[in-house]
């Protein structure tokens, strides 16, 4: 029996010991899809809490078949999902009228490191940050993606569409900004 399968027995045994060892090696893995998907750290950590909950009750239905993390991942996606779809009241997209049409020419002379990316991508209204996670992140496609968030393949499509849009948008933005502000 190989270790990863060992210390599943022993957490669907109930084994606090067994359930710290697979906590401890996926938590870090775990809790960047969180974040991805909360609107600050507390928030993806109840979703990391809810989420390891969640693996541990239905550890049991686990077939060793595709990868274990790769399970582990889904639950953690379907969690932060059901917790946005529960904690986010209402969904609008007046922030993107907020963003200029016109934004000049990015010469790429300043590049964004990835925490900062990380950063502009938290500034997108829920359901645009939950559709590109899951398509352009996650790999999901826009029927899986329909299915999981049950609206339609379409307004998957759309969504994804105004995500890029506005992520396009801020980035320029953010460049111009460090641009000048390195100017200064």
């Amino acid at each position: 029996m190989f270790i990863e399968e060992k210390i599943i027995a022993d957490c669907i045994d109930g084994k606090r010991s067994a359930q710290r060892l697979l906590y401890n090696k996926y938590a870090n893995i775990l809790f960047s899809i969180c974040l991805r998907y909360a609107n600050n750290k507390d928030e993806a950590e109840d979703i990391l809490q809810e989420g390891f909950l969640k693996i541990f009750l239905n550890l049991k239905s686990y077939r060793n078949e595709g990868s274990f993390e790769g399970w582990l991942k889904k639950i953690i996606v379907n969690t932060a999902i059901t917790y946005v779809r529960i904690n986010v009241k209402t969904f609008s997209l007046e922030n993107i009228n907020d963003i200029p049409d016109e934004i000049e020419e990015d010469s790429g002379e300043y590049v964004i490191h990835p925490t900062q990316l990380f950063e502009i991508l938290k500034l997108l209204p829920s359901q645009l940050r939950i559709v590109f996670n899951l398509y352009a992140i996650e790999d999901y496609t826009h029927k899986e993606i329909s299915d999981l968030l049950e609206i339609s393949e379409s307004t998957s499509r759309t969504n994804l569409f105004r995500a890029r849009k506005m992520l396009s948008k801020m980035i320029t933005k953010y460049k111009l900004e460090k641009r000048y502000n390195n100017a200064l």
